[in-house]
């Protein structure tokens, strides 16, 4: 009964893919998992120019790579996934933050690279959140997470934002691992990490400091790791 199963739905998923890559024109490459279920999608601007709404029919689709496709908003039936846990926006020229992504309280990996937006909301709704990617964009705020207190440490990467300053309430997230790379607004550092006792690494790159920042780490009791990257320090 279970090879049954997974046949007819091995098939079901084959069909899906047909009918995209003949609606069109596009050769999708999906990836399966062993049990014959499409599990990865990455979808390339330089071939489709919009988010087929039969992906919506792959229950068991849950890493969705939306890559250089032109569009200034997502569509609402995105958080209809199901079972969608890996989203990645990359080169889409977004003009806000999709609101219906706050309803996608799965998602356990988020990147948002590469967009026109500038105002985040003030919270991210992602209560399973693991990993955060915010880069490449004008961003003038970071959001709060709305996260599961038991859940597993979270990892942060800023790269190249206009964000200013990080929360005070970042101090009491459990943070793993936070890199900030070429955030030039994000100017000032002292204490920024002093309650981060969940810390095991830090880069943080391109930022000019002339003098390391002691008092940003001076309690990170259980630091490992700790990057530098072209600095003046002297």
């Amino acid at each position: 009964m279970m090879s049954c199963t997974h046949k007819n739905k091995d098939t079901h998923d084959k069909k899906i893919e047909k009918s995209i890559n003949d609606k069109y024109n596009i050769e999708l490459k999906p990836s399966y998992n062993e049990n014959g279920f499409i599990e990865f999608i990455m979808l390339d601007g330089y071939k489709i120019n919009e988010i087929p709404f039969e992906i919506t029919d792959l229950d068991s689709l849950n890493h969705l790579r939306i890559d250089g496709v032109k569009l200034s908003l997502l569509p609402e039936w995105v958080t209809e996934i199901d079972q969608l846990r890996y989203l990645y926006l990359i080169d889409v020229p977004l003009v806000e933050f999709p609101s219906n992504l706050q309803k996608a309280n799965i998602i356990e990996n988020f990147c948002l690279s590469g967009s026109n937006i500038t105002e985040l909301p003030s919270e991210f709704n992602f209560p399973k959140l693991k990993i955060l990617r915010l880069t490449n964009s004008p961003f003038i705020n970071l959001p709060l997470i709305n996260r599961n207190s038991d859940q597993e440490a979270l990892t942060l990467y800023l790269k190249k934002t206009n964000i200013t300053e990080i929360p005070k309430e970042y101090s009491k997230y459990q943070i793993r691992r936070f890199s900030i790379e070429d955030n030039r607004k994000l100017d000032h550092m002292d204490n920024l990490f002093g309650t981060y006792d969940s810390l095991k690494e830090v880069n943080i790159g391109y930022r000019g400091h002339t003098k390391f920042p002691m008092e940003s780490f001076k309690k990170c009791y259980n630091l490992e790791v700790l990057s530098l990257t072209d600095q003046g320090l002297w």
